[in-house]
């Protein structure tokens, strides 16, 4: 497989290949950003996120190398509508304008909005820079940036003998969606139920409602998948994953006790953000994430909870 960039930086748990899919999912990814799985069903193949648009050219060379001439690209699902997990979804529709795109409804709502495709734009340029050294050499089509098959909480797509079902896991953003192959009992995880470097480092990112990313963290935990894949990390199976959900659910009420504590010492929220800042940009995020990206998210992450705070009576 080709890439424009590897990370390096991110450790398997127990020992257990993070890249260790069952031999009907084929990680294509092309560089930075979220891996792009192609799903090899009997009759039928299907792309689970795209990745980064810097390197969407390399991503269609990935997924042509492995459909050969005997298939061809059948549906592409999104677990979310975040320039890192879709950027590249305007390539993957040029070259395979008949793959229906399914998403939750807040994600097509979300994709027609004018100020979403420039914030997916912008970000893009940011994250060509940081990769590349230049901007994107082709502008972005959001016309084929769109969700066009809506799928319900718990809905259920059938392909000939195989099964993807829909689960919504809100909180990283009110879009978010996880996919459940049930062929391979595999659950791929929105980025709601957090992320993963490696057996001494997880991290989350709710920038919505983290009483909502805490739920959709027990729903996943407890569904009946007997692996899970965790976004920017890879596969992990049920018996260590359960210590990782887990360790998930400790760094969001540790965040939210530390601002909790700040905003009640009466700190200001530019100065909480600074020092959120400086306590969760780790090197294990800095090799993957732009810090502009860091920085954005750890701002609405922190309006996550004073938002809960300033609405709670005071006594």
């Amino acid at each position: 497989m080709k890439v424009y960039y590897t990370r390096d930086n991110v450790q398997n748990i127990d020992g257990f290949d993070r890249h260790a899919y069952p031999e009907s999912i084929v990680r294509v990814t092309a560089g930075a950003g979220s891996d792009a799985l192609l799903y090899l069903m009997k009759e039928k193949t299907v792309l689970i996120d795209c990745g980064m648009a810097y390197c969407a050219d390399l991503l269609t060379e990935n997924i042509s190398e492995v459909l050969g001439t005997a298939r061809t690209l059948d549906a592409i699902f999104i677990t979310h509508s975040h320039y890192d997990h879709i950027g590249a979804l305007s390539e993957v529709k040029r070259v395979w304008p008949k793959a229906i795109v399914y998403g939750s409804f807040y994600a097509e709502y979300t994709l027609k909005r004018k100020s979403t495709f420039e914030g997916i734009l912008h970000m893009s340029n940011v994250a060509a820079q940081e990769y590349t050294g230049e901007n994107l050499a082709e502008p972005l089509d959001m016309s084929r940036i769109q969700v066009e098959q809506i799928l319900q909480d718990g809905a259920c797509v059938k392909f000939g003998t195989d099964a993807i079902y829909g689960l919504e896991t809100p909180g990283h953003t009110n879009c978010c969606m996880s996919f459940y192959l049930e062929s391979e009992k595999v659950l791929i995880l929105s980025e709601s139920t957090g992320m993963v470097r490696g057996p001494k480092c997880t991290t989350t990112c709710v920038l919505k409602d983290f009483a909502q990313a805490k739920q959709s963290v027990e729903r996943c935990r407890n569904f009946l998948a007997e692996y899970f894949v965790f976004p920017h990390y890879g596969i992990i199976p049920k018996r260590l994953a359960d210590s990782v959900f887990e360790t998930i659910v400790q760094d969001m009420e540790e965040k939210e006790t530390m601002v909790t504590e700040l905003y009640q010492q009466g700190v200001s929220t530019d100065r909480i953000l600074d020092i959120y800042v400086k306590k969760y940009w780790k090197q294990l995020d800095s090799a993957d994430v732009p810090f502009e990206a860091f920085r954005m998210n750890s701002g609405w992450e922190v309006k996550a909870i004073l938002k809960t705070l300033k609405e709670v009576p005071a006594s």
